[in-house]
């Protein structure tokens, strides 16, 4: 083997070990998946004091990008990982919900995120009926 195709090869042996570190690192910190017994947790959470409506800022856009990137790496349901957002609602103390949906018309993923920096502290699902 010649000295330039051995450099070719570890090359490419580095590029492609960096990728599944990046990967795994990626996967590793992903927001984690919260399991509720009731599938119509979030119908019920929305009705609580405390929970309003809330019309996104640049700050919220920062965060629902940060969520669709995050739900493409580590999805919590089969379908789709592309996400459109739907809603956003304030939760007290400092904190926010963002609906999305992937496609399939009775589930709604929601993740919540801290108010301020946009932390994405969990992710569930929410099977909706019909």
């Amino acid at each position: 083997m010649t000295a330039m195709k051995r450099s070719w090869i570890r090359s490419v042996l580095w590029i492609a070990g960096l990728l599944i570190a990046v990967a795994a690192y990626l996967r590793v910190t992903a927001a984690p998946a919260r399991n509720f017994s009731d599938a119509a947790w979030f119908f019920h959470e929305r009705q609580r004091p405390g929970v309003t409506d809330l019309q996104p800022d640049a700050e919220i856009y920062r965060t629902i990008k940060r969520a669709q990137r995050d739900y493409f790496i580590a999805p919590n349901s089969s379908g789709s990982r592309s996400l459109q957002f739907g809603h956003a609602w304030a939760v007290e103390p400092n904190d926010v919900y963002l609906a999305f949906g992937n496609g399939e018309a009775d589930l709604l993923i929601i993740y919540r995120c801290t108010r301020e920096k946009g932390k994405l502290l969990w992710k569930a699902l929410e099977f909706q009926s019909h």
